[in-house]
């Protein structure tokens, strides 16, 4: 039996995953971004301790009850995943399998054709998927200025900022973020909660 969409956007609230993951698993689901990859383990801790200079073992599990939750959702969500490596906690997730399959392999190949493809594939804009490869692969070439939201006071008053996950060209700052706006929207209509609490973390955070 088909499980309705109301039914995914509340159990996904209760996955034990970080709600930026959750934001992720869901813009995959609704096809806004052909691949979302996603940490399967939350970090929250781990990042509080690695701030104080204490590093934690991590105990993650891929054949854990809490992983076996999410690889449920995901099933139920009808989509695919794959791990980037046997028992990874990085999982790629979407609904086309070859496009999840050409993520997980790419994802460490450093040129830029494999950059660009990955920023394509995780639904980056175009311009801002392009400028990013050039800089990660350029040598002698002129890096292109390009900003991130928490750096740019473009952003100070936008409520989608939470949900820039890409760098983008200072000249293309307005065109590139309205994807974010997008995503954005999309999640305060179908999860309002969801919403509440990425857009409540970065409020706190900053």
């Amino acid at each position: 039996m088909k499980i309705t969409q109301k039914e995914l956007s509340s159990r996904l609230l209760y996955l034990p995953l970080d709600p930026r993951e959750k934001v992720l698993l869901w813009l995959a689901y609704k096809e806004l971004k052909p691949v979302s990859e996603i940490t399967t383990s939350r970090r929250g801790n781990l990042l509080s301790l690695l701030r104080r200079g204490i590093k934690r073992k991590s105990t993650y599990d891929f054949n854990s009850s809490k992983s076996q939750r999410i690889k449920k959702w995901i099933l139920d969500a009808e989509m695919y995943f794959k791990p980037e490596s046997e028992g990874d906690m990085s999982w790629h997730v979407g609904k086309d399998k070859s496009k999840v399959d050409l993520s997980s392999r790419i994802i460490r190949k450093f040129d830029f054709d494999n950059e660009l493809k990955s920023g394509l594939l995780f639904g980056f804009p175009e311009k801002s998927a392009k400028a990013y490869a050039h800089n990660r692969t350029a040598k002698n070439e002129k890096q292109i200025p390009m900003v991130w939201p928490d750096k740019e006071h473009y952003f100070d008053d936008k409520y989608y900022a939470p949900y820039v996950f890409y760098n983008i060209p200072l000249e293309y700052v307005e065109k590139d973020s309205r994807r974010a706006k997008l995503w954005a929207d999309t999640i305060r209509k179908d999860i309002p909660k969801l919403a509440k609490w990425v857009e409540g973390k970065v409020k706190q955070s900053r």
